[in-house]
């Protein structure tokens, strides 16, 4: 697999990241919220998020436009690398929010509407190679699951509450140790050929350098059944005769 190296500010991105999070995180609290624009103005150096419904109560004094301090950042400009970290941030937001909610980046919707589609294009984008079968779960409203072959190394994707948790963390521990001790290869060999998108909502999790660490009671209380893994075994295991080799 090759991914781009991108520079970027981490504190620059924090700003917007929590913004952004906490614009989706009102679909939460108003169930009618169906809308959430993101706009990027390279030339003003502007950023704004907007969602519609009822939000948080806050007094307005202006409109609702960021404007960062760039040279704080010792930046003249919002940077490519940076403004790429967020437009994909929006379409991160546009596969966990689902069909109910529709995202705008720069005044145009994107379309994903399941974490699935959101499987699919990143697979496209970041794997030469073509997938195989991709197993789709959508639990219940908390837990939204997609599993495909890799490319013979363990990938994630995975999502809390909106927030990416790019190092994954106990809710992608808690899909993937539920493998079939009897599948005939060992739990290792099958993980290092997963591929897992994880879109959870979790109460109370606490998050730390990029990893989401959750109860394990608040998990199953919410993700009591995966039904697709009967479905990745018969679909996956009969690869792994191919793909792992045998003592």
């Amino acid at each position: 697999m090759a991914a781009d190296v991108i520079c970027y500010l981490p504190g620059l991105y924090k700003i917007f990241d929590e913004i952004l999070v906490n614009a989706a995180d009102n679909k939460q609290r108003d169930r009618t919220m169906d809308s959430l624009k993101v706009n990027i103005d390279v030339v003003q150096n502007t950023i704004s998020v907007y969602n519609n419904g009822d939000g948080v109560p806050v007094e307005i004094r202006e409109e609702g436009v960021y404007v960062p301090d760039l040279a704080k950042f010792g930046m003249t400009s919002l940077e490519d690398d940076v403004v790429g970290l967020m437009s994909k941030r929006a379409l991160d937001l546009a596969g966990c929010l689902g069909k109910t909610v529709k995202v705008y980046y720069i005044s145009k919707v994107l379309c994903l509407g399941t974490l699935l589609v959101h499987h699919l294009l990143a697979s496209d984008i970041l794997l030469a190679s073509t997938f195989h079968c991709r197993i789709y779960e959508r639990v219940n409203d908390r837990w939204e699951v997609c599993v495909s072959l890799s490319d013979g190394q363990f990938q994630q994707v995975s999502f809390v509450n909106s927030i990416a948790t790019i190092r994954g963390g106990t809710h992608v521990h808690y899909v993937t140790e539920q493998k079939n001790k009897n599948a005939g290869v060992k739990a290792f060999q099958i993980e290092n050929h997963m591929w897992v998108f994880v879109n959870a909502l979790i109460d109370n999790p606490a998050f730390g350098s990029s990893t989401c660490q959750a109860s394990p009671s608040s998990m199953v209380s919410h993700a009591k059944s995966f039904l697709f893994l009967s479905r990745f075994l018969k679909y996956f295991l009969p690869s792994f005769a191919v793909l792992v080799p045998r003592p």
